[in-house]
């Protein structure tokens, strides 16, 4: 199995797992029961609302739940306007969330956006960013090489007049619509790499929003045509945060799945024992109890490599990436599994729009292949493992 040969030619996947407290502290387990009774108590009217809207976010419910809950300043530290947890708490946040299918920005915002900023030095916008973003008065979209998959970013800058101007197309803009604030990755994340900040409304800057397969979560096309952009770090600097970036949005994602596809096997657990065939709940037929269960394994199996995911990027731990690896392949493999069948468990209803069902499957695909899918996932660990070369993988 996969596991066996990273533990076979990786030693400090090997020890991070000796050390890893993998078991949820009474405080997230706190954290967790209230913003699910939170994200519940706003029921799904709101979703549908915003379903297919071109920006994706109502600014007035993120800023509520910044405002009640404080869920985009979990991992910001106190000095910086933030509540001083640490990630491990933002991403029982997002997965609650993803049960929901609600405050999709987290992911950009709090986690791509602010772990950009994290990596800066004092000044260029990083205190003030940091600040905006705990409050919920600041959304930022990120693109570059890696998001939300290898290839579609075409920026670059050029000097002029002491400062810098951007150029390119970028594709498929996490909540670009909705954005006040872009980082552009120039370069492909190597010794040459430099990181731009760019506000949504500067001249010479073309958002359209696209129609996407996940209707509850906007994406957008950027036009940079000579848009003005502040330099916010460059050469191997940038590309080490960066590179972590990636990482942790990589476990980030995986967590929201987990959500995802809890909720959906969840809802198809109480449909069967509800739904009546021959007289029986169709949950006693043979057929349903051992495809939930085996649905089950799959989820309770990824969530082991998402929580050590999660402690190697609390810790800090030199696994990160390949533990990133590993928990985006298991998530994105359960997740699409788990929503796919839930339609089928469902039945006929399953189809209706009416049933959520159909929003958990979309949103199931659409992260499957954020930051790559997990054959991606697979070539990556392959090349991290040193067995094989990168087959299109999200490490570059």
């Amino acid at each position: 199995m996969l596991s066996n040969q990273i533990l076979d030619h990786n030693v400090d996947f090997r020890e991070g797992l000796r050390e890893a407290e993998l078991v949820p502290t009474d405080e997230q387990a706190e954290l967790r029961t209230v913003v699910r009774d939170y994200l519940e108590s706003r029921g799904e009217a709101e979703l549908r609302r915003m379903l297919g809207s071109n920006p994706g976010t109502d600014r007035r419910a993120w800023k509520a739940m910044a405002e009640e809950q404080g869920l985009p300043a979990l991992a910001i530290s106190e000095s910086d306007g933030g509540m001083g947890y640490g990630f491990a708490e933002l991403v029982v946040a997002i997965e609650e969330c993803g049960r929901r299918l609600a405050f999709p920005s987290l992911l950009t915002t709090a986690v791509l956006g602010a772990e950009l900023l994290f990596a800066l030095p004092p000044g260029v916008h990083r205190a003030e960013w940091l600040a905006a973003i705990a409050a919920g008065e600041l959304l930022m979209a990120v693109t570059g090489p890696g998001v939300p998959a290898a290839g579609v970013s075409n920026v670059s800058a050029r000097a002029s007049g002491g400062g810098w101007l951007l150029e390119g197309t970028a594709e498929f803009v996490l909540d670009g619509a909705a954005a006040d604030v872009v980082l552009v990755l120039c370069g492909d994340s190597g010794p040459g790499a430099a990181l731009f900040a760019c506000k949504t409304d500067a001249v010479g800057l073309l958002r359209s929003p696209l129609q996407t397969l996940d209707l509850t979560r906007a994406q957008a096309r950027y036009e940079f045509q000579g848009a003005e952009a502040a330099l916010l770090a460059e050469g191997d600097a940038a590309a080490a945060a960066w590179r972590r970036m990636l990482a942790l949005g990589k476990v980030a994602v995986a967590s929201e799945q987990l959500g995802v596809a809890g909720f959906a096997l969840d809802t198809a657990v109480e449909y069967a024992k509800s739904r009546q065939q021959f007289g029986r709940p169709i949950g006693s037929f043979q057929a349903i109890k051992h495809k939930c269960a085996d649905l089950l394994v799959e989820l309770e199996s990824a969530r082991s490599a998402v929580a050590f995911a999660v402690w190697a990027a609390q810790s800090g731990h030199t696994s990160l990436p390949l533990a990133a690896a590993l928990a985006k392949s298991a998530a994105s493999d359960a997740c699409t599994r788990v929503t796919a069948e839930s339609i089928q468990i469902h039945g006929g209803i399953g189809f209706a729009w009416e049933n959520p069902a159909h929003l958990y499957f979309r949103r199931a695909k659409s992260m499957e292949v954020l930051f790559g899918d997990g054959q991606a996932q697979r070539a990556d660990i392959g090349q991290l493992l040193g067995l094989a070369a990168s087959a299109g993988g999200s490490t570059r």
